[in-house]
């Protein structure tokens, strides 16, 4: 006798209100991580930057490198791990850029009128605070704690002719020279302390205290117009030192010319042809030409071509490094590791 089977177990039976609120809550999930997504790529990401503390620009870009930086050790090299490339500065042009467009700061238009001459040799381990120029001589500031040195290096060559470490307590930066003594004035970071040192031999002669708004040294030149130190401090102020002192005597506020201020102001370098001020800015590839009395800015120099972004390997740095050289109008930069420096005439 054959049995049969039948499944008595109660159908399933869908409910519709069930599927159509669970579709109505996939799609307004979709369109909340579409508007999340947009958020990130569109307000939060251009913007990341300017939320960075002010105290990472020391460590430039490398911030893993931040916790290291208290570590003991010197970092010593010689001017025989300097490869030469070019032995003049004065050769052909190599790039040049005569393209001038319109800028948001105010009517202040971006000048890139710049031509690239030549470029030599500049030691890849050098954290590039600041550059002066001087009776034929480069002289050159690195950063970093326990690496931090002064060198006199040749203009032509890029080679390192001499060198010395500084104490390991402080992090080098900006640096200018003094004519009237043959002195080098070398700013540190937090330390408030300015070192002097004999331009000839690199023995430090003296060492000085000194306060900023923010109590930090970051760029520095001399100003001949007032017989003054002009000194940065990451801020958007210029002080103006005494001379012997070390101490401020005023300041002024830099601003676009819209009266915008401009923040972030780095390495500083006196221009004797048009009585300005040339400031490095941090993270920026471009250098503003401030005029020192009013704190207006009367020119920004894009250089974002002379090294791109994205061609910069790991450990390559910002654009920071500005000198004056021995031809007219030519003037010296570079980058913190960065392999070369460049001979460049500015628009």
């Amino acid at each position: 006798m054959m049995t049969m089977q039948v499944n008595m177990t109660k159908p399933k039976i869908r409910n519709p209100k069930f599927n159509t609120a669970r579709r109505s809550y996939f799609i307004w999930g979709t369109i909340a991580l579409v508007l999340g997504v947009s958020v990130v790529a569109f307000v939060i990401v251009p913007h990341w930057k300017d939320d960075l503390p002010m105290s990472t620009e020391r460590g430039g870009s490398e911030i893993t490198d931040i916790s290291k930086l208290d570590e003991p050790g010197q970092m010593s090299v010689s001017g025989s791990n300097v490869s030469i490339e070019n032995k003049e500065y004065t050769s052909n042009v190599q790039y040049k850029n005569d393209e001038s467009q319109s800028s948001t700061n105010g009517e202040l238009s971006t000048d890139k009128r710049i031509e690239i001459m030549s470029t030599v040799s500049h030691d890849v381990t050098s954290f590039t605070q600041g550059l002066t120029f001087a009776n034929g001589v480069l002289y050159e500031s690195t950063g970093l704690y326990s690496q931090s040195k002064v060198r006199r290096l040749d203009i032509t060559t890029g080679e390192v002719l001499s060198s010395i470490n500084i104490p390991n307590q402080y992090f080098g930066e900006g640096l200018a020279y003094y004519p009237k003594n043959n002195t080098l004035i070398q700013l540190t970071w937090k330390r408030r302390t300015v070192l002097l040192y004999d331009a000839d031999s690199l023995q430090q002669v003296n060492e000085i205290q000194f306060q900023t708004g923010r109590n930090e040294g970051w760029g520095i030149t001399y100003y001949p117009i007032m017989d003054v130190f002009i000194v940065s401090d990451g801020s958007n102020n210029l002080y103006f030192w005494d001379v012997v002192l070390m101490q401020e005597i005023s300041r002024v506020s830099v601003t676009w010319q819209d009266g915008s201020p401009r923040d972030y102001l780095n390495e500083l370098e006196y221009d004797p042809a048009t009585g300005l001020i040339l400031s490095n800015v941090w993270y920026e590839d471009y250098i503003v030409a401030i005029d020192p009395t009013s704190g207006v800015i009367q020119k920004k120099l894009d250089l974002e071509f002379v090294w791109l972004k994205k061609d910069r390997p790991k450990g390559a740095d910002v654009l920071n490094g500005i000198s004056v050289t021995n031809e007219p109008g030519v003037f010296l930069i570079t980058g913190k590791k960065w392999p070369k420096m460049y001979f460049v005439k500015l628009g």
